[in-house]
């Protein structure tokens, strides 16, 4: 208690005698520097946060427990932008997901890749983006502060899904035949998975894609 209220009033102190105040002040002066040295860089706290981040954020894209609770996640989050590094923890997640979806391009070229794995898969990709958000909020609101072109987690996610799994140009064909085949099945009275056409329809709309390249072959 002594130390820090020395600390606290060095300045006032310091106009006083320096025969009262000076060996003492010195005394301070230097721990308070060496505390100073103890504490960790910026670059060690953005080494050591994002390390877990993203040991977090690969466990989530493979379906494996997080080690860390979200709360301690949440925080390694602020710790970084308290260091005014917002845009290096964004461009490591962005190079993340980037691999993550490139990851998932075999699946979708797959021959007989059907309508219930597209939808199927797609579900799961919205979860996990949806808890990575969590983890990342407090990163994701800064984002557009820093700078309104910035996409967020979630737009991000939907972007790079829409360029580099859905309108791969095999991958959007055979999902546009299916989805049309169902519709002819219904016309003609078989019976469909009415709930699975809505799903993958629905996710065409939320990656802004049921204007482009769905309606013009359903209005054919």
């Amino acid at each position: 208690m002594e130390c820090k209220a020395s600390i606290n009033g060095f300045r006032k102190t310091l106009p006083h005698s320096i025969d009262h105040c000076g060996p003492t002040a010195k005394r301070i002066s230097l721990k308070a520097i060496s505390d100073l040295k103890g504490l960790p860089s910026a670059s060690q706290i953005f080494e050591d946060s994002c390390l877990k981040l993203q040991k977090a954020t690969k466990a989530v894209f493979l379906s494996e427990p997080v080690e860390s609770t979200l709360e301690e996640l949440y925080r390694n989050v602020e710790d970084i932008c308290a260091q005014r590094m917002v845009m290096e923890l964004y461009s490591s997640l962005k190079i993340l997901f980037s691999e993550f979806v490139a990851e998932l391009q075999p699946q979708f070229l797959k021959v007989g890749f059907q309508l219930s794995a597209v939808a199927h898969c797609w579900g799961l990709y919205c979860k996990k983006m949806l808890l990575i958000r969590n983890i990342f909020l407090f990163m994701d609101r800064q984002l557009l502060i820093l700078d309104p072109q910035n996409l967020q987690i979630w737009d991000l996610a939907l972007k790079l899904f829409r360029e580099d799994v859905i309108t791969l140009e095999k991958v959007q064909s055979r999902l546009l035949c299916q989805i049309l085949d169902e519709i002819h099945k219904e016309r003609c009275g078989e019976a469909i998975d009415r709930q699975l056409l809505r799903t993958v329809i629905r996710m065409l709309v939320d990656l802004k894609l049921y204007d482009s390249i769905f309606l013009p072959e359903f209005l054919r």
